[in-house]
């Protein structure tokens, strides 16, 4: 199938080198590997590059973000400050435009202060000469401004759609105008932890993931061009279950629902078996979407990488 599991090849031999390189970035910088989340392709010459975008310095509170660069032989060059000096901020978001601008997603405070324009959600566009947009959205509805758990994506025409969640609320908006209210997509009696979001490249959906805090459940649900109904994710438990889109179209998610299998999802669909070695033990389960319209199913066992 063609969003099926592949063996060993030079994307996966890649995969390898990037995860080797992100452990150098968490150890030069001394943090967990953990913060070191978001990673996009530079555009450019430079563009099978990676550019891996993290909160730092090493301890609390967090006062900026940082891009390392990590070339495709696992280099990694020294970081650089996206922002800097501001009263907090949070694990950022990224994405690549179309044209092959880098865009961050900041969840912060620039100063302390109950009029700072920059207290909420700021699109921060790269590389390079990084630019901070003039006032943060978002900010009305975000409990601390620094706290917001933030992903985004990028649609059709350009504009990122982004869900983050605050105070057990999930929320949505497209686009970064500040004067655009969010759209509130908290399901009925459930709290959200976290959410994903990724847009399908054959319809232009956009989709989110996410993991409910009371009803114990792992859904898919369409959030563009309208708010559609849940779809539940069979004895998932992931917080936030991980999604991509394939470039040939469809919204994907990847888990184990016993430890000792891997289910592939289609958004609107139903799950299908992904081969494992038998006997093997699954502690988790994840996807990405490949440059060849393929899906690349990865998961993590007792002893090693499958």
């Amino acid at each position: 199938m063609s969003e099926g599991v592949v063996g060993r090849s030079a994307e996966l031999a890649a995969i390898d080198a990037f995860l080797a390189a992100a452990e150098k970035v968490a150890g030069r910088a001394g943090i967990p590997f953990e913060r070191v989340l978001e990673s996009v392709r530079a555009p450019g010459p430079t563009r099978r590059a990676l550019h891996v975008l993290w909160a730092g310095p090493n301890r609390n509170p967090l006062t900026a973000i940082f891009d390392t660069q990590v070339s495709p032989a696992g280099a990694v060059a020294s970081p650089k400050p996206v922002v800097s000096g501001w009263e907090d901020v949070h694990t950022p978001a990224a994405v690549t435009a179309p044209d092959g601008s880098i865009h961050v997603v900041v969840s912060g405070q620039k100063v302390l202060s109950n009029t700072d324009p920059n207290s909420g959600l700021n699109e921060v566009v790269g590389p390079g000469s990084w630019q901070l947009g003039a006032h943060a959205f978002g900010n009305f509805s975000i409990s601390v401004a620094s706290n917001a758990n933030v992903r985004t994506a990028v649609l059709e025409n350009g504009q990122l759609a982004t869900v983050w969640t605050t105070a057990a609320k999930m929320l949505f908006q497209t686009g970064v105008d500040p004067a655009t209210p969010p759209q509130e997509i908290t399901p009925q009696g459930d709290t959200i932890g976290a959410a994903e979001i990724a847009v399908d490249q054959g319809s232009g959906d956009a989709i989110v993931a996410y993991h409910g805090v009371s009803s114990g459940g792992d859904y898919l649900r369409r959030v563009l061009p309208s708010l559609g109904p849940a779809q539940t994710i069979p004895q998932d438990k992931e917080d936030p279950p991980p999604i991509a889109a394939r470039g040939g179209g469809g919204v994907f998610t990847a888990y184990t629902p016993d430890g000792a299998s891997v289910r592939l999802v289609r958004f609107g669909g139903k799950p299908r078996a992904v081969p494992v070695p038998k006997g093997a033990h699954v502690l988790t389960a994840g996807l990405a979407a490949g440059p060849d319209g393929r899906l690349w199913i990865y998961y993590g066992t007792r002893r090693r990488p499958g």
